[in-house]
């Protein structure tokens, strides 16, 4: 019996161990960041309202945390202005200064765009919300809308 204890709290044990390492991996500061953003300084009301209601987008709901650790990305707070006008802030590809890995983007009509970039391209999981009120929350491959994700 005292065996079965012994094995019951090595598990538990290393079950906390794994949960605490995963937490402690997984920031979403830089979500609750964004969501502050949009809140302050957006002024589409529309925009805003929308994006009140979804909530900041979960990067960690498909992205492995491990995807974190590459070194040839570096995060990048504060915001960047590309050559589009647009504003950027996320993970910076560290050889090309594109944007690559998890970004927010906000465009200079107020359209919003959260989620996975690759070389500059929108790629990967993604949520677009448009000055218009619309919004994507789905798959993209290289800038292009993939699925049935519009709601």
């Amino acid at each position: 019996m005292q065996d079965v204890d012994m094995a019951k709290n090595a598990i538990v044990v290393d079950l906390r161990e794994r949960i605490n390492s995963y937490i402690g991996k997984v920031d979403h500061n830089f979500a609750l960041a964004n969501y502050d953003h949009v809140m302050q300084n957006i002024v589409d009301e529309k925009c805003k309202d929308i994006y009140r209601q979804l909530g900041p987008f979960d990067h960690y709901q498909t992205h492995s945390i491990d995807d974190d650790l590459d070194t040839q990305r570096f995060m990048v707070m504060d915001f960047d202005t590309r050559k589009s006008g647009a504003q950027y802030r996320g993970q910076i590809n560290m050889d090309t200064s594109k944007p690559d890995g998890m970004g927010f983007k906000v465009y200079p009509n107020n359209s919003i765009f959260e989620g996975f970039f690759e070389e500059g391209q929108i790629n990967g999981m993604g949520r677009g919300i448009t000055s218009r009120g619309e919004v994507y929350q789905g798959p993209f491959v290289y800038d292009s809308m993939q699925g049935e994700g519009l709601f």
